[in-house]
């Protein structure tokens, strides 16, 4: 039977009882906690709010003022009696430039809040979401790396998670999955049992949508099979999310349609007079680990674990990530992360002066992957990526050795905000979350990858367009993969039908011919076959079906030191256009031919043209003398590992396309060099 996949989209969260009061009897309202008495740091011990405020001089006599605020709270069950109780955040700004926050422990007596304990957050940090879950308080925040000034923007994602103990907040490790939790059943808010009986958006049912039972749904994995998938509700939480003034819900399920993975979402279910209707939802991730989900200001915010990208699944998430959601008519869109404070001024000390005064570059590469990032035997790296940085080290301090290579798998931009690394160059995808969320900017595009297939090299498929009925290999547990595999399906009018499994399973599958093509990330494909034992009986081939652009990653707000990777990048390409070349370099740059090849390599032809970069005008001439111009890298590092250029993108964009498939050719430009 023709195979149509359907679609199980990843989303996790962890679902919290949001910053939501309520009037109900025995319930702590509005009210009651911003105008409660919180405990503060000494000289004060203690501070009653008004209006979610308290106001006190900034030393005697002073008629400038230092306030407590009330920042946000949420409700749940803190001390395991069955009432309600509530933590929240306040922000104590003494005078100065100090901004700190605080998490506090409030338990219901009988209606009123009384602060039992509190800690403290950190300075100038960035809260995202405070919910109580099985009696622990959770806090997603952003912080800064260690080393980092207060004058920079928050961007390193931390959860944070507190349990009252006696008259303590004792701070608690990263927790393991937990089971869902209740909610509110009050007769003006939506109950545990409207939420866990809804019919909810879904991927993998035909109709599009699973209706609940007591918080799960289950259907066929196949036609005729015996065998199930389950769509369950994790987690919920209680807020206005379309600004009606009603309770509408936050949802987290988490679909496992067969197989290993376990595909998480979010939604948003609005308040249609007591009934939730699910209006919305939106993918998380496979297998990550919800701590908490809430609702602020109409915003959905859920904090969770990852892993990093390069990781299996096998691994532990363990990478805190905050996403934010807002209803945008019919569809839930992700948000960046909300800007409270005004962006960091460029920093006194750039990265280039950094580099110089260290007279080392700090590179992060993979070392795993031949043809890209690979740590050899002897301890030396070798890969396209490396390359570049090799040439940003030469162009900026005269020697390309003086590179330490860092092994990166984390998360892009984490090395770079702790300082660890300068330069992150390791098949880094650019993407809009990444550019908006990560604190980091991408450089130039330096390789242009994405979705591609291999086959045996006595294949007669040289293209989807041959595999209409083929045997496909394909990880189950990469979600964008299976969609764009049946999507371009779909548009071609073919049936495939697909061999799921893990990572090596899929590899193992395809070597023992158990299916006719392999279909993952393209540079991945071709990295894997360099190491068979006999890399001849196969090949992969051009196409592409996904795009994902690769680029080297700085910080943000560092202009110079993106300038200079940038450059470095632009010049590698452009001498490449100008017919510039490690082998001739030399010789072009004593007697340069046109004005353009004497301002690439910074050589009088009448005047040196200085771009004014932070180093002298020969920068690039130097990159060149040491690893060679684009296609110099390109044949010596990806096409050793099976991957043509001819009629790729990563042809320069010259390149004659007479011989080329439809939509084949280069498109690899620079601008120039002037």
């Amino acid at each position: 039977m023709p195979f149509r996949i359907a679609t199980p989209l990843p989303l996790i969260l962890a679902v919290l009882l949001a910053a939501c009061g309520g009037d109900a009897a025995g319930r702590l309202s509005a009210s009651d906690i911003e105008n409660d008495t919180y405990l503060a740091e000494p000289p004060l011990n203690e501070a009653t709010l008004d209006g979610g405020e308290f106001r006190y001089p900034v030393a005697e006599g002073s008629s400038a003022e230092a306030v407590i605020r009330l920042e946000r709270w949420a409700i749940g069950d803190i001390d395991g009696d069955g009432a309600d109780d509530a933590a929240a955040i306040t922000i104590e700004q003494p005078g100065g430039s100090g901004a700190f926050s605080f998490v506090h422990a409030l338990l219901n007596d009988s209606g009123t809040p009384r602060d039992r304990a509190f800690a403290f957050l950190g300075d100038r940090v960035r809260v995202e979401s405070i919910a109580v879950h099985d009696g622990v308080i959770v806090v997603a925040l952003y912080d800064r790396p260690e080393t980092a000034s207060f004058s920079e923007e928050p961007t390193v994602a931390v959860i944070r998670r507190f349990r009252l103990d006696g008259d303590a907040l004792m701070e608690l490790p990263a927790p393991q999955r937990q089971s869902s939790e209740g909610g509110d059943d009050d007769a003006d808010q939506l109950s545990a049992d409207d939420l866990e009986n809804a019919t909810y958006l879904a991927e993998g049912p035909d109709a599009g949508e699973a209706t609940l039972d007591g918080g799960e749904y289950r259907y066929p994995v196949a036609e005729g099979s015996s065998a199930e998938a389950v769509i369950r509700l994790e987690r919920w939480a209680i807020g206005d999310i379309d600004g009606d003034g009603a309770d509408d819900a936050a949802a987290i399920t988490i679909e496992q349609p067969g197989g290993s993975g376990a595909f998480s979402f979010v939604h948003a279910l609005l308040n249609d007079s007591g009934t939730p209707r699910d209006r919305a939802f939106a993918f998380l991730g496979d297998r990550v680990r919800v701590e908490s989900i809430a609702v602020h200001d109409g915003v959905i915010v859920v904090a969770l674990y990852d892993r990093p990208e390069t990781a299996f699944f096998s691994e532990e998430p363990s990478i805190a990530v905050i996403r934010r959601f807002r209803l945008d008519g019919g569809a839930l869109g992700e948000q960046p992360a909300p800007q409270r404070q005004s962006q960091p001024a460029e920093s006194a000390v750039s990265t280039l002066q950094t580099v110089i005064e260290r007279d080392e570059l700090w590179c992060g590469v993979k070392d795993s992957q031949p043809g890209f990032g690979f740590a050899n035997p002897d301890g030396s790296f070798s890969g396209f990526d490396v390359e570049f940085c090799r040439a940003i080290a030469a162009a900026v301090l005269g020697d390309a050795n003086k590179v330490r290579f860092v092994p990166s798998s984390a998360a892009v931009g984490e090395l770079l905000h702790t300082g660890d690394i300068d330069v992150l160059i390791r098949t880094a995808a650019v993407t809009a979350e990444r550019d908006a969320n990560r604190g980091v900017e991408f450089g130039p595009i330096t390789f242009y990858t994405g979705q591609g297939f291999a086959v045996r090299a006595d294949s007669p498929y040289n293209s989807t367009a041959d595999m209409d009925g083929a045997t496909i290999c394909i990880r189950s547990d990469t979600i964008t993969d299976l969609l764009d595999l049946h999507d371009h399906f779909n548009e071609l009018g073919y049936t495939y039908t697909p061999l799921g499994g893990d990572d090596q399973d899929t590899q193992d599958a395809f070597v023992a011919g158990r299916c006719e093509v392999w279909t993952a990330d393209l540079t991945s494909l071709a990295s894997r076959i360099s190491v068979f034992p006999d890399p001849s009986q196969f090949r992969v081939l051009g196409q592409l079906i996904s795009r994902e652009p690769l680029a080297p990653v700085v910080r943000d707000n560092d202009s110079e030191w993106k300038d200079i990777v940038s450059w470095v990048v632009h010049g590698l390409i452009g001498a490449e256009l100008l017919g510039v070349s490690q082998g001739n370099v030399t010789d072009m740059a004593n007697a340069p031919s046109h004005w353009a090849v004497a301002w690439l390599l910074g050589e009088p032809l009448g005047d040196v043209f200085n771009p004014g970069f932070g180093v002298d005008p020969q920068f690039i001439q130097r990159a060149l003398m040491a690893v060679g111009n684009y296609g110099d890298i390109y044949e010596r590092t990806v096409a050793q590992i099976g991957i043509d250029r001819a009629c790729t993108l990563n042809a320069l964009y010259t390149e004659d396309k007479r011989g080329c498939p439809p939509g084949g050719g280069g498109i690899l430009y620079a601008p120039p060099h002037r």
